[in-house]
C-alpha cells in the first residue's frame, strides 16, 4: 500500500505485507513479513509517523491426518519509534488442531520461548531501572482459526499471549485478524486488524499498537 500528498501539508504512507507457505502432510513451513513506513512535513518540518518492520518464520511437524504437531518458530522485529531498535524471538512447542475441515480450522498451542530486546537511546525503563537490553524466557499460549464465510470470503483471527518468567505480572499480547474476499484467481481485497500489547512500555511510549491494513493482494502458487 502507498498513500501521499503533496501542497501545504506533504505525507508519505508505505506499507508491505508478504506471505509464503509451502505445505505437505507431514510438515508446514510459513515465512512472513511486514514493514510500515510514515512521515509528514509541515511548515518545513519532516517528523518520521511510522518506522517499523518485522520478518517472521515458523515450522510445523506432524504425522499425516494427526491432530498433534510440533512447532518451532522465530522472529526478528525494529521499531524506533518505540525504542525498539531490535527484538529476536525463538519458541518451541505443541500444538492441537480441534478442528479440521473444509470450510473452518481451529487450533491451540502453547511452548516456550526466549526474547531478547535492545533498546534505543539510554534505553527503556523496566521494573523500575533504566536497561539497554532486556532477555527473558517467557511462555507461549494461543490459538487460531481460519472460516470460510462465503464462496469467496475467508476470515482468520489469531490471538498468542507472552508471559515473562522472569518478571511475574509482565506479558505480552499479539491478536490479529484478517478479512479476505477473492475478487478473481489471482486478486484479493484484504483487510487486516493488528494488535499488540506490552506490560513493560513505559511513557512516553504507550502499551498498546494497533494497526490497520487494507489493500489489493497478488497471490501465486498452488492453492
Amino acid at each position: 500500500g502507498l498513500t501521499a500528498s503533496g501542497g501545504n501539508t506533504q505525507s508519505l504512507g508505505l506499507n508491505v505485507v508478504g506471505d509464503l507457505v509451502r505445505a505437505t502432510d507431514s510438515s508446514r513451513l510459513s515465512l512472513s513479513t511486514r514493514a510500515l513506513y510514515g512521515e509528514s512535513e509541515v511548515d518545513g518540518e519532516r517528523t518520521t509517523t511510522a518506522d517499523q518492520w518485522r520478518v517472521g518464520a515458523r515450522h510445523d511437524w506432524r504425522r499425516p491426518n494427526a491432530p498433534m504437531y510440533l512447532f518451532a518458530n522465530g522472529s526478528v522485529e525494529r521499531d524506533p519509534l518505540r525504542q525498539l531498535a531490535m527484538r529476536s524471538a525463538a519458541g518451541i512447542g505443541l500444538g492441537y488442531r480441534s478442528v479440521r475441515g473444509p470450510d473452518d480450522r481451529m487450533e491451540v498451542f502453547g511452548g516456550f520461548g526466549w526474547r531478547a530486546d535492545r533498546f534505543t537511546g539510554l534505553g527503556s525503563v523496566i521494573g523500575g531501572e533504566l536497561r539497554s537490553h532486556y532477555d527473558t524466557a517467557e511462555l507461549l499460549l494461543g490459538e487460531e482459526s481460519a472460516h470460510r464465510l462465503g464462496e469467496n470470503t475467508v476470515w482468520q483471527q489469531r490471538v498468542m499471549l507472552f508471559p515473562s518468567l522472569k518478571h511475574g505480572g509482565d506479558f505480552r499480547v499479539v491478536a490479529e485478524s484478517v478479512l479476505s474476499v477473492s475478487m478473481s484467481r489471482n486478486l484479493v481485497l484484504t483487510v487486516s486488524l493488528s494488535d499488540r500489547f506490552d506490560s513493560q512500555a513505559t511513557e512516553p511510549v504507550k502499551k498498546n499498537d494497533l494497526l490497520f491494513f487494507t489493500g489489493i493482494n497478488l497471490r501465486v502458487g498452488a492453492r
